[in-house]
């Protein structure tokens, strides 16, 4: 599995996480976080398309420092 396949799964992930909980930080941390460049264009595409229009209004997703 490429990097691209795996932070689309976590964006989905995410995207149901937000809509059930209306969080509004999102902290990314493991070893996924190595491909950032990917992991947050893939994570802001699929916040954008799934993820209420409220919800992500002030929505931070941020990646942890190692």
């Amino acid at each position: 599995m490429n990097d691209r396949t795996r932070c689309s799964y976590l964006g989905k992930a995410v995207a149901i996480a937000i809509n059930l909980f209306n969080r509004q930080k999102v902290v990314i941390a493991s070893e996924i976080t190595e491909a950032d460049k990917v992991l947050l264009l893939v994570l802001q595409s699929c916040i954008n398309t799934q993820v209420l229009k409220n919800f992500r209004k002030n929505l931070l997703v941020v990646i942890a420092e190692p």
